[in-house]
C-alpha cells in the first residue's frame, strides 16, 4: 500500500537542497568561453566580440627560453591571425604590463602595435595602432578575466615578458 503524506500550510525543507542543487548545476547557467587555443595549450586569456574570438595561447615556461605565447584572432572555427607564426619563446615578441586596476599585453606585428587590456572588473579590449594613431578598438563581449590573476603574472614572469 502506497502512502502519500501532504502537509498543508507548511513548506518542506527537505526538498530545498535538491532544488538548490538542480539550479546550481543547470547547464544553461554555466557558459563556456570560446577560445582559439588547442586542448594541449594553456589559455592565458580569451575574449569574444563581434562574432570573432581573440586568444593568448601557449605553454608554461620554466625560464624565458622555454614555453611559448601566441596571439590568435578570427572566427571560432579557425584563426585568421596567428602571431608569432611559430611557437617560439615569448621574450622577444610580447610585453606584459600591470596598470592601475588593470593589466595589458603588448606586441608589434608588421608595424602595427597591438594592446590587449583587461581591468580587474573583467572589462577587456584590444587596440591596434600604427604610427601612434588608433586604427581599431574592439570591446570584448565576454572575456576569461585572467590577465590580472597572480598565476598569470607568475607565468609571464617565467616567460621573461614581465619584470
Amino acid at each position: 500500500m502506497n502512502q502519500c503524506i501532504r502537509k498543508t500550510g507548511q513548506s518542506s525543507v527537505s526538498s530545498l537542497p535538491l532544488i538548490i542543487g538542480l539550479v546550481a548545476f543547470t547547464p544553461s547557467i554555466a557558459v563556456a568561453l570560446e577560445t582559439l587555443c588547442t586542448r594541449d595549450e594553456y589559455v592565458f586569456w580569451s575574449c569574444s566580440a563581434a562574432g570573432k574570438v581573440y586568444s593568448l595561447c601557449g605553454q608554461s615556461a620554466e625560464s624565458p627560453d622555454t614555453g611559448y605565447l601566441q596571439y590568435r584572432a578570427g572566427p571560432a572555427t579557425r584563426p585568421d591571425i596567428i602571431y608569432p607564426a611559430s611557437q617560439t619563446p615569448a621574450t622577444d615578441n610580447f610585453r606584459y604590463q600591470l596598470l592601475n586596476r588593470a593589466a595589458a599585453v603588448h606586441f608589434e606585428s608588421a608595424g602595427f602595435q597591438h594592446s590587449i587590456y583587461e581591468s580587474i572588473n573583467a572589462e577587456a579590449s584590444i587596440d591596434v595602432e600604427k604610427d601612434g594613431k588608433r586604427l581599431l578598438s574592439v570591446r570584448c563581449d565576454s572575456s576569461s578575466n585572467t590577465l590580472t590573476l597572480t598565476s598569470t603574472i607568475n607565468e609571464f614572469k617565467a616567460m621573461g615578458i614581465y619584470d
